[in-house]
């Protein structure tokens, strides 16, 4: 059946192309057009596979159509294929350098080939071209995370966000690399501000819980473990988050204890 479409696809496009004739670069977009159209709803059906195919289908109708090859791209993305993903970007670059969507999404598949200069270029040009953009400062706020340099990082996470005060994973972002860095008083804010966004995400909970007990904020900390247990059915992640809990309620009866000696022992 896949040889079958195959051969179908290759006929259709041969029909497609001897009845332009001799079509200039307009015509031959406009008989594109609907292939890729298509293939914009595929895509967005979650039909990865198809879309592909009438993807492909428009670009070889016109073989400079920039936008099929970039959200070709995009769909590699969500197979997780960032090879393929990466050569669909490298191509609308080609037929347009300035294109700045596919710096960023280029620059974000080689973040995830390790491929880390080769991003940090094209996330930088992606800047360059457009600095208002919130993800190409995201992603290269990661790409410069994985190069060790971690002012990049928070200068690129702060940007992003300053762009998108709101968004969840810009905050958490920048939490986490403030944690790394033992900031826990700058992560914290960052964290309620995520879950205030996305409340029904555990793992946001869980890593605030944590920042809460190094604070000594215990009350908070309980309070986000408990409802992290609530979301968790593997016993042994359970048995593991009541030990934490505990620990912490240990730790809670310590400091008021300390508290009450520090009140007795006042002249």
């Amino acid at each position: 059946m896949k040889k079958l479409t195959s051969w179908f696809a290759i006929l259709l496009i041969a029909t497609v192309i001897k009845s332009c004739g001799g079509c200039n670069e307009r015509q031959l977009l406009e008989k594109a057009k609907p292939y890729y159209e298509k293939a914009v709803e595929l895509e967005q059906n979650g039909q990865f596979s198809s879309a592909v195919a009438f993807y492909d289908t428009a670009i070889q109708i016109f073989p400079d159509y920039r936008d099929a090859y970039f959200q070709m791209g995009t769909v590699y993305e969500r197979l997780v294929l960032p090879e393929k993903a990466a050569a669909s970007y490298r191509t609308a670059i080609r037929i347009d350098a300035d294109f700045a969507a596919a710096h960023n999404n280029l620059g974000n598949c080689y973040g995830k080939l390790n491929k880390l200069d080769s991003a940090l270029l094209h996330l930088k040009k992606a800047i360059q071209l457009d600095t208002q953009s919130p993800s190409a400062h995201y992603n290269l706020g990661h790409a410069a995370l994985l190069k060790g340099d971690f002012f990049g990082a928070e200068t690129a996470f702060t940007t992003a966000l300053a762009l998108r005060p709101s968004d969840p994973d810009y905050l958490q972002a920048l939490a986490m690399l403030y944690v790394t860095q033992n900031k826990l008083a700058e992560a914290l804010p960052l964290y309620e501000r995520a879950a205030l966004q996305r409340p029904a995400q555990p793992e946001l909970r869980y890593r605030m819980a944590l920042v809460y007990r190094d604070q000594k904020m215990y009350p908070s900390a309980l309070t986000e473990l408990e409802a992290y247990l609530k979301t968790r059915t593997d016993p042994q992640e359970q048995t593991m988050i009541r030990r934490l809990i505990g620990e912490i309620k240990v730790e809670q009866s310590r400091e008021k204890l300390a508290q009450a000696r520090k009140v007795y022992q006042k002249p």
